[in-house]
C-alpha cells in the first residue's frame, strides 16, 4: 500500500463528508437549540452524539462494502430502489415532523423544538437513521474501495485504511458539531430559529421526496 493509492481515497472521502447534505443538516439541527431555554442535555452533547450516530452509519456502510454487499446490490437491481424508497420515507418523516413541531410551537404549545426534546440516545439514533437513509453510501464506498481491493492488498492494510477513514470522519463531524454548538452560532440560531427550522425541515422533506421518486422510477 502506497501513498499514491491511499491519498486519492482519503481526498475523495473528505470531499464527500464536507459536502452539504442530510448528515450535516441533522448535526446542525441537534447542535444548535431553537427558541431559547429548554431542559435536557447541553446542545454540544446532543450534536456530538448525532455526529457519532452518523459515523456509526458510515461504519456500517463501509463494512458492507468491504464484505462485497455492493456487488450483491448490483446483481439484484431491485434492492437499491427499495432502500431509496425506505430511506426517502424516513427523511420525509423527519422533515414533516419538524414542521409539525414548529407549527405546535408557534401555536402557543411551548417550544416544541427538536433540540430541546432530544436526549443523548435519541440524537444518536437520529444521526444513525439519517445516515442509513442514504443507500447510495454503499455504492460510494464500493466504488471508493474497488481499486484498493482489486490489487489484493493484505487484510490488515485494508483494516488500517478503514480505520483512517473512520478517524477522519469522526474528526470532521465532531468538529462540525462543536462549531455548530458554539456561542456565536447558537445566538444566531436563536435569533432566526423559525426560519432555520423551516429551511432544515423543508430540506429533509425535499431530499426524502427526491429519494422516493428516484426509487420508484428505478424499480
Amino acid at each position: 500500500m502506497t501513498l499514491q493509492v491511499v491519498l486519492p481515497l482519503i481526498a475523495a472521502w473528505v470531499v464527500a463528508i464536507a459536502s452539504p447534505g442530510p448528515d450535516l443538516l441533522m448535526i446542525l439541527q441537534q447542535s444548535a437549540p431553537r427558541g431559547g431555554g429548554g431542559q435536557g442535555p447541553r446542545p454540544r452533547a446532543l450534536g456530538l452524539s448525532a455526529a457519532q450516530g452518523v459515523m456509526t452509519g458510515n461504519l456500517l456502510w463501509m463494512t458492507a462494502a468491504a464484505l462485497g454487499l455492493g456487488a450483491v446490490v448490483a446483481l439484484a437491481p431491485g434492492i437499491l430502489p427499495t432502500l431509496k424508497i425506505l430511506g426517502g420515507a424516513f427523511l420525509l418523516w423527519m422533515g414533516a415532523s419538524g414542521l409539525w413541531a414548529l407549527r405546535r410551537s408557534l401555536g402557543g404549545e411551548g417550544p416544541s423544538v427538536t433540540g430541546h426534546r432530544s436526549t443523548i440516545g435519541r440524537s444518536y439514533l437520529r444521526g444513525l437513521g439519517t445516515n442509513l437513509a442514504n443507500p447510495k453510501a454503499l455504492i460510494f464506498f464500493t466504488a471508493l474501495f474497488a481499486p484498493f481491493f482489486s490489487r489484493g492488498y493484505p487484510s490488515w492494510q485494508t483494516a488500517i485504511l478503514l480505520a483512517v477513514i473512520l478517524v477522519v470522519g469522526i474528526a470532521w463531524f465532531s468538529t462540525f458539531a462543536w462549531l455548530a454548538s458554539s456561542g456565536p452560532v447558537i445566538r444566531l440560531v436563536r435569533r432566526y430559529w423559525v426560519t432555520l427550522e423551516v429551511v432544515t425541515s423543508a430540506l429533509f422533506a425535499i431530499i426524502g421526496i427526491a429519494f422516493v421518486v428516484n426509487g420508484v422510477v428505478s424499480l
